[in-house]
């Protein structure tokens, strides 16, 4: 669930702008890259009242962050979710996107740090392939002590964040927030962990069964002799987290209209006969259950959306021709990946510019440029 999960999972939602403006700008959105397909969009509108207003294109600093109210994202969805909005300590994102990407770009090495099958295998020790320190080290090199808080010191814009984990010390779904999100009649199997440092609830939403080490977390007013719980990749219960980032953005921004981005890393048909293994099979079929759990949930966003007229929902997502390893480091796989990530701009475009349109008007309405 780390590499092959580049932009997935990484879910936004905000309440929607009715604004009407119209720009011509947004076709520029390859040339000119993320942030500046928004720069140009806005400051290319055409009415009179805006064209005494607007300021200078090098004198708008316009993020991914300041375009959205909620993100949640699943395993390296959570990564990109928080790497979005990490504060700088000035209410202003710490991280530009390419230094997110860089995290399995330039620095996967370390993440996938090999323990080796022979003690797996004849000493039955710890079954999960990869140690855990050198993803633990580059989270922290990255989040430092942020915390999940609704301070600007740690999150910009009082951006609304929610991560899914689950506790199985407590056999539990566990949500790293900073909001109370769970209705009390949902108290018994799920509960929400505020405050924590982002870190551990990337390290949490990241422990990907077989692939990591589970995640150990001590409460806050722990008992002297009291143990941590245990966390694994949220992933087992919640792949695909747009259904809660809706639900969570319904209660918090009751009746406005919803515009929910959902982006996927892809998806391939599966060709092996799991029935007949004997060796190897649990990896493929964790992640067959995972697949499957996304289609459901997007399936599930599709009809609500065809019945929620206050409902628009984005899922940019592609076909993959062959299965790429979820903890694959190879030049290829990786090249390959940035290629479809082109081809889900493109393919179809018009659906892109659509989405950078939104993203806009919501920018417009909500800072009033």
């Amino acid at each position: 669930m780390i590499l092959k999960k580049i932009f997935y999972n990484c879910v936004k939602s905000f309440p929607a702008s009715r604004s009407s403006l119209k720009s011509t700008a947004v076709n520029n959105f390859l040339e000119y890259g993320n942030d500046n397909a928004f720069i140009n969009y806005i400051t290319g509108r055409s009415d009179e009242e805006s064209e005494r207003k607007r300021p200078k294109v090098e004198d708008i600093d316009v993020r991914i962050a300041d375009l959205f109210d909620l993100v949640s994202g699943t395993s390296t969805g959570a990564i990109i979710a928080f790497g979005l909005v990490v504060s700088d300590g000035k209410n202003r994102p710490k991280l530009r996107e390419n230094e997110i990407v860089d995290i399995y770009g330039k620095e996967r090495n370390p993440i996938f740090k090999y323990k080796g099958i022979v003690p797996r295998i004849i000493f039955k020790l710890p079954s999960f392939h990869y140690d855990h320190t050198g993803i633990g080290k580059l989270l922290y090199d990255y989040f430092d002590d942020k915390k999940i808080t609704n301070s600007t010191d740690d999150i910009v814009n009082d951006i609304k964040v929610v991560i899914p984990s689950y506790n199985i010390t407590k056999s539990k779904r566990a949500f790293f927030a900073n909001f109370d999100h769970i209705p009390e009649e949902r108290q018994e199997m799920s509960y929400t962990i505020q405050g924590a440092l982002m870190r551990e609830a990337l390290r949490a939403s990241t422990a990907a069964p077989t692939y990591f080490q589970s995640a150990k977390i001590y409460h806050k007013n722990r008992a002297k002799d009291e143990k941590p719980d245990e966390f694994v990749d949220g992933g087992v219960f919640m792949n695909h987290p747009s259904f809660k980032a809706y639900s969570d953005a319904k209660r918090h921004f009751k009746k406005s209209p919803i515009v929910v981005c959902s982006f996927g890393a892809g998806f391939y048909k599966l060709t092996e006969n799991l029935g007949n293994k004997t060796v190897g099979w649990i990896e493929p079929l964790i992640s067959l259950f995972m697949a499957e759990e996304s289609i459901s949930n997007n399936i599930c966003m599709e009809t609500i959306a065809n019945l929620d007229p206050k409902l628009t929902y984005y899922r940019l997502t592609t076909k993959l021709k062959d299965k790429i390893d979820l903890d694959s480091i190879d030049e290829k796989d990786i090249t390959n990946l940035k290629d479809k990530a082109k081809e889900i701009i493109e393919n179809p475009r018009s659906k892109f510019e659509k989405l950078v349109e939104e993203l806009s008007d919501h920018y417009i309405a909500k800072y009033n440029v």
